[in-house]
């Protein structure tokens, strides 16, 4: 009988160990599942990509489709094969140019293991953003915007994730948010939001966008940059290559305890014209930017680098 009861309330103090390690389980398995999406984000070059878009743990396969002068998206699962619809621009999602590539992206927003899947590129030489959830057995356009910048904001931490958009040329005073709940978008820009490190972001679209060689470096860099990094604004050749900023898509990547945003990953796509040679075809000029708080509690980019 001592043995008895002396097991039972050993068992009855691991109960809340227990407990803790399932709940834990659960979060690293979101966590790790939501950072594979996003390291494959903007990671396009294939024309074939394999994951379980519709939840049933299996994987699915999404092809890139040029036809002509567009892009469409297919995707194969064991219900068969579907070709994702925009409500404004039917199959034919977005335009095929040699200076903006089609981007894809996939993650879960509303954190019910199914991701949504972002699409992005130029679309009547527009900057374009489609957003397509899995819902009653088909693929739906849950968002579209045609400004120029996306974020996904709080997507792995213990905050509800959120969509904000806005145009380069307006900021944060344009800023749009959105909240995908599991049937339905809610507005949520009556809040005001603002898009962390933006002003940051903003003056280094405009250093390359410049004709110009800079004679110093803005005041929107870390002490940590490394020198080279930071010398890719002197080596853009302008005098030959002009720059013209198109689109960014960016998402936050770590958060203090709080659970603010401390860092985030910016990827921009610049349209690069050689315009010394009339045969010269425009190419797109990526850069992935590291934004982080320093130590003035001031976002400053502290990574750039040239894709």
């Amino acid at each position: 009988m001592f043995n008895f009861n002396l097991q039972k309330k050993n068992f009855l103090k691991l109960i809340p160990l227990i407990f803790f390690v399932i709940i834990l389980g659960l979060y690293l398995n979101t966590y790790m599942r939501n950072s594979q999406t996003l390291s494959n984000a903007y990671n396009s070059n294939k024309n074939n990509q394999e994951y379980d878009f519709d939840g049933d743990g299996e994987n699915d396969e999404l092809s890139i489709i040029s036809t002509n002068s567009t892009y469409s998206i297919k995707i194969k699962n064991s219900l068969g094969e579907t070709l994702l619809k925009s409500n404004e621009f039917d199959y034919s999602l977005l335009d095929i140019s040699p200076s903006c590539a089609i981007k894809i992206s996939y993650i879960d927003l509303n954190r019910n293991k199914i991701p949504e899947i972002i699409i992005s590129g130029l679309k009547n030489n527009k900057s374009t953003f489609y957003i397509f959830k899995w819902e009653n057995n088909s693929f739906q356009e849950v968002f579209f915007t045609q400004n120029n910048i996306l974020s996904i904001l709080d997507f792995n931490n213990s905050k509800t994730p959120k969509i904000y958009t806005t145009s380069s040329s307006k900021g944060d005073e344009a800023t749009e948010g959105y909240i995908l709940n599991s049937t339905t978008l809610k507005d949520i820009s009556f809040s005001s939001p603002k898009i962390p490190s933006l002003n940051s972001i903003q003056l280094l679209i405009d250093c390359v966008e410049a004709d110009y060689e800079l004679d110093d470096a803005p005041d929107i860099f870390t002490s940590t940059i490394e020198s080279d990094q930071l010398g890719l604004l002197w080596n853009l050749d302008k005098s030959n290559y002009r720059y013209s900023f198109q689109k960014a898509y960016c998402y936050d990547t770590t958060w203090n305890e709080f659970g603010n945003t401390s860092s985030l990953c910016w990827i921009l796509s610049f349209e690069k014209i050689n315009f010394t040679s009339s045969d010269s075809k425009p190419k797109e000029l990526l850069l992935y930017v590291t934004a982080e708080i320093d130590e003035s509690n001031q976002f400053k980019i502290s990574s750039i680098i040239k894709k």
